[in-house]
């Protein structure tokens, strides 16, 4: 299901994890384009918005004008990409690493943590750093900065 979203006003954290995935891979994800280097960073995206937000796939996928099925796959992708693919790992990990900047400086810890050990950690480690990014997101939302782009 697709949900009309303006994207003014849309989640502010969607709207920043967004910026920082289209940043990073100089790409828009919105495009249509099913090859590789645009369908990694929409993967990086949804599973980031999905575990550092409390928002619905529908939700997720709408803002970038994709259905919430087309999230769903995408997840399984990124799952799939994460336990055979180093390079792709590397990639999620700096867009992991660029979210954690969106934060204040209490972050300064989990940033040098990720950068120096993200890419030697297992999956299941992964994914708790993640969860644990996304509850401290969840409890401290006051400190996430608005987005600074032109």
């Amino acid at each position: 299901m697709k949900v009309p979203i303006d994207y003014e006003s849309a989640p502010v954290e969607i709207q920043e994890i967004y910026f920082a995935v289209c940043l990073l891979f100089k790409i828009d994800i919105r495009n249509q384009c099913r090859k590789r280097e645009y369908v990694e960073p929409r993967t990086i995206y949804f599973a980031l918005c999905r575990e550092l937000t409390p928002y619905s796939m529908t939700v997720i996928a709408s803002f970038i004008d994709r259905d919430h099925c087309t999230c769903v796959h995408g997840l399984k992708v990124f799952s799939n990409l994460m336990e055979t693919d180093a390079k792709f790992r590397e990639k999620t990990k700096k867009a992991l690493y660029k979210c954690c900047l969106l934060l204040g400086s209490d972050y300064d810890n989990t940033r040098e943590y990720l950068v120096d050990n993200f890419p030697q950690l297992d999956v299941k480690q992964q994914r708790s750093i993640i969860h644990r990014v996304k509850f401290y997101i969840h409890e401290n939302m006051s400190n996430v900065k608005t987005p600074a782009y032109a």
